[in-house]
């Protein structure tokens, strides 16, 4: 009887170990995107526009739920006539450093959605013709997304949708603050 209960005990704590294994918080997430920012200014004169780039995201996990989030992100623009009133061709590209805190939800199997908040620097080298005005100034981006593992050190970011407000100086508007739409999708390599 008591070999019975030993042997019982033994194979629950051997399954018990082989989910606790399996339910492990990796403690670095490191997710390489490619993305779209829909651009949309609050003047009229220039009209919204895109830009596409790429960004990386480094993720410091807290616990299962709160990560330490750094993103950096680099978006390009071809030459592209403007929509808006005046009809410039425009061309120019964006940089973003930003941090903050994400929540994570890990009780779905593959599937983990996250949620973020991050705040930092954007800058700005938009160029018109020849003249070029390079800004840096304050920005931020709240959103989420949903990450799929493949294996345990790597997953796919099918999407990640953030609004990214600016505040670039606008030709014809006092207000001077874009809100601006970041799709990305990517790998995640978790350590």
């Amino acid at each position: 009887m008591k070999l019975r209960f030993a042997v019982y005990l033994l194979a629950l704590l051997c399954f018990g170990a082989g989910v606790s294994r399996a339910q492990r918080v990796p403690t670095l997430e490191l997710a390489l995107n490619y993305s779209h920012v829909a651009v949309s200014p609050t003047s009229s004169l220039l009209g919204s526009f895109s830009l596409n780039g790429a960004s990386g995201q480094i993720a410091y996990n807290v616990n299962k739920w709160i990560s330490a989030v750094g993103d950096v992100g680099y978006y390009t623009m071809q030459p592209t006539p403007s929509t808006g009133t005046i009809g410039l061709t425009i061309h120019g590209t964006e940089i973003s450093y930003l941090l903050g805190p994400r929540v994570t939800y890990r009780h779905l199997g593959r599937f983990t959605p996250f949620g973020q908040i991050l705040v930092g620097m954007v800058h700005d080298t938009p160029s018109t013709f020849s003249a070029t005005k390079s800004e840096l100034k304050l920005g931020y981006s709240a959103g989420g997304g949903i990450d799929v593992r493949i294996k345990s050190y790597l997953a796919i970011r099918p999407v990640a949708i953030d609004v990214m407000r600016t505040q670039f100086a606008e030709e014809g508007s006092t207000r001077q603050v874009q809100d601006n739409f970041r799709v990305s999708a990517g790998v995640v390599f978790r350590f």
